[in-house]
């Protein structure tokens, strides 16, 4: 099949870079094998080619304005999902010796098949969490580059980053957009890891609005032994840990549990979840982010929440288990400011729910069990509403909102109506307005509650990409 490859080329030699025959070949064999496979598992949201072109493989490319590539050996991708930017690079500097590291399994075969296919030697695709194999010998301050799309805030992926470079290396955040009040509240998360802020890059992609950025972080010393700090248990053991819990606690305290429900109250077991995405510093005290006291509700005589207590730390995913009528949409409700409490306060970062409401609702970001979704609208009309409602900056909303819906994977739906996406679907509509403008605290009531098991499955992937 042939393919207009004018807009790559021009893309690549306005950054200087020449492919020959062999490496353009490899790019559309690339596309080719991104698409089919996308079809089966969710790797992309963009398809068309000639956005692909743009999106994926011009934006993977352009970290070539902060450093010469011809000089760096090794390369690091962390959390790579489908390849980029690390396989564009890789295809376009065939000397480098590259490694993409991602989570899921899944993605991580497609790349191994990716690299047989279009016969790269010197690259290898790793499956596991950024923590981890960053404190691998192997694998600690090894390497010349890390480069990362992901999206999170600079502090986390400076802590999960900067130990993989060696010193004298970079490691350069792909963002979107005006990015110098985080580089800021980065500085100190930075300069504990060793690294420093060298220059920040902006541009704009070929015949494109899209505004883009590189952070361009050098390794000047050696990051600190301790970082980057652990996690307990992995996103995807989540489900069966809590399939477990319930069936231990219905086995030995059952008497104690029909207690509890009896009596409307809810209770909270703290999975202690740390996924590097959600953590926004690497200073020793994690600040609370939700603090709730004493929270009662009563509906007449019922008591849904009677004097339930906790707080919630950055970095950490808690669920709430109990049966039903045990109270915890009630709370879920009370917390994002859906209903008031009876009784007792909810703070979210800082901020009273009652006392200072907007304060604390940009703060988060909800889901409730039935995705609040207009039927009429098409989906970019539902997620442009959506930003508008969080007064997302007229300039940076076209962007983000293309760049949630390619995160959650329903960039090709855009111009469909709701009410004929099926349910998976919806809840992925659902679970983007709800990460929009990327809140510090994310609450997801049933996300996967009427879905068939494939639909689960894509869920829960997507919120372990989180």
């Amino acid at each position: 099949m042939g393919y207009d490859l004018s807009i790559l080329e021009q893309g690549c030699a306005q950054l200087d870079i020449s492919l020959d025959d062999i490496q353009k070949k490899q790019f559309t064999d690339f596309y080719e094998f991104l698409v089919e496979k996308n079809k089966v598992m969710n790797l992309t949201g963009i398809t068309d080619f000639q956005e692909v072109l743009v999106k994926h493989f011009l934006d993977s490319l352009s970290c070539v304005k902060a450093l010469d590539m011809k000089k760096i050996k090794s390369i690091i991708d962390v959390g790579t999902g489908a390849g980029f930017p690390g396989v564009p690079l890789k295809i376009a500097f065939p000397h480098l010796e590259a490694c993409l590291l991602d989570s899921l399994k899944k993605r991580v075969n497609f790349l191994e098949e990716t690299f047989r296919l279009l016969d790269l030697e010197d690259i290898k695709a790793v499956h596991g969490r950024a923590e981890e194999y960053a404190r691998n010998k192997d694998y600690r301050e090894s390497f010349d580059l890390c480069v990362s799309r992901a999206v999170s805030n600079l502090a986390t992926l400076a802590e999960y980053c900067l130990p993989y470079v060696k010193k004298g290396g970079y490691f350069i955040s792909y963002k979107s957009g005006a990015v110098k009040e985080e580089a800021q509240q980065a500085e100190k998360a930075v300069k504990v890891m060793g690294g420093k802020i060298k220059d920040i890059i902006y541009f704009s992609l070929p015949d494109s609005e899209i505004q883009r950025s590189l952070v361009v972080i050098e390794k000047i010393s050696p990051c600190p032994g301790r970082y980057p700090r652990g996690r307990a248990f992995r996103a995807c053991e989540v489900p069966r840990f809590i399939r477990f819990l319930s069936q231990l606690f219905h086995k030995i305290f059952k008497e104690q549990l029909q207690k509890i429900c009896s009596q409307g109250r809810c209770f909270r077991v703290p999975l202690s979840l740390f996924l590097p995405e959600a953590s926004s510093s690497v200073e020793k005290e994690e600040k609370s982010v939700i603090e709730v006291n004493n929270l009662v509700k009563r509906y007449g005589d019922h008591t849904a929440v009677d004097h339930l207590s906790f707080k919630i730390e950055k970095g950490k995913i808690y669920g709430f288990l109990g049966p039903n009528g045990a109270g915890k949409s009630t709370t879920m409700n009370i917390i994002t400011g859906y209903i008031a409490s009876t009784e007792g306060t909810v703070s979210i970062d800082g901020h009273d729910i009652l006392e200072e409401p907007e304060k604390a609702r940009k703060c988060i970001g909800y889901l409730p069990e039935q995705p609040p979704l207009y039927f009429d609208m098409t989906v970019l009309e539902y997620m442009r509403f959506a930003a508008d409602l969080k007064k997302i900056p007229k300039n940076k909303k076209n962007e983000m909102i293309e760049e949630v819906m390619d995160r959650v994977k329903i960039t090709d739906m855009k111009n469909r109506l709701i009410k004929n996406l099926s349910k998976g679907y919806r809840q992925r509509v659902g679970l983007a307005q709800a990460i929009l403008g990327y809140p510090d605290v994310i609450i997801l009531d049933e996300p996967t509650v009427g879905l068939d098991p494939k639909q689960i499955i894509e869920i829960r992937d997507l919120i372990k990409d989180l």
